[in-house]
């Protein structure tokens, strides 16, 4: 049964490289059967990057043949690529340490410094370092903020002497 197996799947070819890099067609090698000639790629040499991946995507689920809805490996794809493009554009890195800028009398660390701290295995760098995407849909942090600004509309409401709301 192994044996057939890797005798049918035997044509396939995997190949490394990252969404990242503007010089490699993530899609048009990936899904070849959809983009025919190698065209319409979200990274076309000829025409340079797309300059709104939403608006690509939008497009090609809505093609006039469907062949981009009706592969449902694309879509899911898709729909993450969206999703890691949009986490990347729209969250931010912060630095949380008590000490940070020299506020108890030491500097704050170098490129070199973290750099060989990473090397020697220190990690106490990175374990201060705070991912903020409030405004990412459906992150721990977007719904902390739902939920701080809920607790801030019914303490107004209480305040007010309307009480505590029943309808939850």
């Amino acid at each position: 049964m192994l044996s057939q197996f890797i005798l049918c799947c035997s044509h396939f070819v995997y190949l490394l490289f990252s969404e990242f890099d503007s010089t490699e067609q993530v899609f048009v090698n990936a899904y070849p059967w959809l983009f025919p000639g190698g065209i319409g790629d979200v990274y076309d040499p000829r025409r340079g990057k797309v300059k709104d991946i939403h608006a690509w995507a939008k497009h090609l689920l809505r093609y006039h043949d469907g062949r981009f809805l009706q592969d449902q490996m694309f879509s899911l794809y898709v729909f993450n690529f969206l999703q890691r493009h949009t986490n990347n554009s729209q969250g931010n890195f912060f630095y949380k340490d008590k000490n940070f800028l020299g506020a108890y009398g030491g500097n704050p660390p170098t490129v070199e410094d973290l750099q060989q701290q990473l090397r020697e295995g220190n990690m106490s760098y990175i374990n201060k370092l705070r991912y903020l995407a409030k405004g990412i849909r459906g992150s721990d942090s977007f719904w902390r903020g739902k939920t701080e600004e809920l607790e801030a509309w019914i303490d107004f409401h209480i305040s007010r002497g309307n009480g505590p709301p029943t309808h939850f």
